[in-house]
């Protein structure tokens, strides 16, 4: 889908920029590459309760819920940061490998889970 194209293009920047040391825009390309989400996390909530590919999925649907939906908020939130004046000097390279990390995992987890048919 269109959203997870610009999610992904958004996080490949961010690991770009990570990787040149540039901690403030990796943060802040990660929140970019959530934002496509955030107008769509209850549709996908609501989608992830009826996908079952996986036997696990069935058996942790709540707990992945829960985990989505506390994870992106909580996230979304704490890298608004770099949105804001001033942009830098927010995070250090500890925050932006966590942050990149947890990014990856939410995009890779809503890719997944989120636009498949059931």
């Amino acid at each position: 889908p269109k959203e997870y194209k610009i999610s992904r293009d958004e996080l490949n920047e961010a690991l770009r920029y990570f990787n040149n040391g540039d901690d403030d825009k990796t943060v802040s390309h990660c929140r970019s590459a959530l934002e496509p989400f955030k107008k769509q996390m209850a549709e996908l909530k609501d989608h992830m309760k009826s996908y079952h590919e996986f036997e696990w999925m069935k058996d942790i649907s709540v707990a992945n819920e829960t985990w989505l939906d506390t994870i992106f908020r909580k996230t979304f939130h704490f890298t608004a940061k770099t949105h804001h004046a001033p942009s830098i000097g927010h995070f250090d390279r500890a925050d932006a490998q966590i942050i990149t990390l947890v990014t990856t995992a939410i995009i890779g987890y809503v890719g997944k889970t989120g636009f498949k048919k059931d």
